[in-house]
């Protein structure tokens, strides 16, 4: 269903209070809602590959407290809980041997034990696996796609993050400038509801160089010891960490003889590993991260560095070579590898149709805005709860198209039903396989 979440390190008095009273302030609760800046496209119904009826599930149930709502709402419901590992390895092991250790290799690759060099190698991986579950007759459709998904997921996110580092040290020889902070300083941007209930920033966002566990605002702000009351709470944050920030020197003056008329800037730095090739432009939901990235660093440029590791073919040379184009690719072999690095600049007050400024006030922001009204809307009814909660146990299971599920968020926010959502993705992709599977010897059907 959902991962469990670590208990935050909170003043231990806290624990002491009546769970039923911290639930109760809890669920009616306008404010402190944490949000990933990799997850804001697709809360504003700009990302068709992100399960936004999962990620609106965990934001309904966040935090210490949230988790503590969360068991209390599947005992009444007579609904286990279970980790999103626990559920992918007791479906693998319906399906057979073969299948379950295909899955834990998914995994470990996920957790980098298990290295990819190149997605030629990825591809194969997943192939392998797909291949597996697709061959298991011990599994309905719904339970097949459920695997496949998430062993996809888990090889294409555990080898970009493998192989980040090397992909910005190639850019930055590129460049010619030093990449610093490093997925190093994690910001964070609060907003708060105006008296026309828009919302906007509190102030500027604030830096935390602490990769621990972050304490949940929900405890820290309303229950700790000696809290102001009157301080105002947000009624929602960005959140985030970018890849990393180097300088840019630029001509800001009539003359360019003149040392007073340069100036430095910095410039963030998104890396984006892909599995198949680079996009020109890239994708809508990777500029919207950038762009929010600028902002929450106080800046008006980005760089995305889109990544492309591929097997050395038979014609290839052993030398570093690099080629220019409109947005500058690099490509660096060595003995099993090459590397293509495309970059793209993103600006925020670029002319062009984007307008990545203008959209985000326009259009970006208040969908966030009714986003994060419909998560505390849910949250305070205790049937919509019980509702989300019971079709995601169905969901996640693999049983039907997860539809209920996305209903209830469809429901709060209406206008996300004209957006481009996974919802529709998955259900053509599973009324495909469907039609594959019914023009084949064999048919399959949904539990």
């Amino acid at each position: 269903m959902i991962k469990k979440q670590k208990k935050a390190n909170i003043d231990h008095s806290i624990k002491k209070d009546d769970p039923i009273l911290l639930i109760r302030s809890f669920k009616d609760s306008k404010h402190s809602l944490r949000l990933s800046s990799s997850s804001i496209a697709a809360m504003a119904g700009f990302n068709p590959y992100t399960n936004l009826a999962k990620l609106f599930m965990d934001l309904v149930y966040q935090g210490y407290v949230g988790q503590m709502l969360l068991r209390h709402d599947a005992k009444l419901l007579g609904i286990e809980l279970m980790s999103e590992q626990q559920i992918l390895l007791q479906l693998a092991q319906k399906a057979g041997k073969d299948v379950l250790g295909a899955v834990q290799q998914s995994m470990d690759v996920s957790k980098g034990k298990v290295k990819v060099k190149n997605v030629q190698d990825a591809h194969v991986l997943k192939k392998v696996i797909v291949d597996k579950v697709q061959t298991s007759s011990n599994l309905s459709i719904g339970e097949r796609n459920v695997l496949q998904e998430a062993t996809r997921y888990n090889i294409n996110t555990g080898f970009g993050k493998d192989h980040e580092k090397d992909a910005l040290d190639m850019y930055e020889k590129q460049c010619g400038w030093e990449v610093t902070c490093r997925n190093e300083a994690i910001k964070c941007w609060k907003f708060q509801l105006d008296d026309h209930g828009k919302a906007m920033p509190m102030d500027i966002p604030q830096s935390s160089y602490w990769k621990g566990m972050v304490i949940d605002p929900t405890i820290a702000e309303i229950y700790e010891k000696g809290h102001d009351k009157e301080d105002p709470k947000p009624f929602f944050s960005i959140v985030g960490v970018a890849d990393g920030i180097r300088d840019e020197l630029y001509h800001v003056g009539s003359t360019t003889s003149d040392e007073k008329d340069w100036a430095l800037r910095h410039v963030v730095v998104e890396c984006k590993h892909r599995m198949e090739k680079a996009f020109i432009p890239p994708p809508i939901y990777d500029q919207i991260q950038l762009v929010i990235y600028c902002m929450m660093y106080g800046t008006s440029e980005g760089e995305m560095v889109q990544v492309v590791r591929n097997q050395v073919s038979p014609q290839d040379d052993n030398d570093t070579n690099s080629k220019q184009d409109d947005v500058t690719t690099k490509i660096t072999t060595n003995s099993t590898t090459t590397t293509n690095i495309t970059i793209s600049r993103i600006s925020l007050h670029e002319k062009d149709a984007m307008k990545h400024y203008q959209n985000w006030h326009d259009t970006i922001l208040p969908r966030l805005t009714s986003f994060v009204h419909a998560v505390y809307n849910v949250r305070a009814d205790d049937d919509k709860r019980y509702r989300m909660i019971q079709a995601s146990a169905e969901a996640s299971l693999g049983h039907g198209d997860g539809s209920q599920w996305w209903q209830i968020l469809l429901d709060e926010c209406p206008w996300l039903k004209d957006c481009d959502i996974a919802l529709y993705r998955n259900n053509s992709h599973n009324n495909n396989s469907h039609n594959n599977n019914n023009n084949g010897k064999n048919k399959s059907t949904m539990e």
